[in-house]
């Protein structure tokens, strides 16, 4: 809600364009009549690929939890 807020679009919006740069690298910048200028592209870029830096650092956390469960269950 914060980030539809921030940038001017609806909810909706900055979902598709995550997924868009998951699926296929392109994202909503390619996309013909896509609004807005550079500018917003480029934050919408870094959004894109900070929540994805997120989402591989809890992915590793969650290994790194479960191999720390394994360990305290043996001891």
């Amino acid at each position: 809600m914060a980030a539809a807020r921030k940038f001017g679009a609806s909810s909706l919006s900055i979902s598709n364009w995550v997924k868009g740069e998951k699926g296929n690298g392109s994202g909503a910048s390619g996309k013909a009549g896509s609004r807005g200028g550079s500018g917003r592209d480029k934050v919408l870029h870094e959004f894109t690929a900070l929540n994805q830096t997120i989402a591989e650092r809890r992915r590793k956390l969650d290994i790194l939890e479960g191999r720390f469960e394994e360990l305290k269950a043996t001891r």
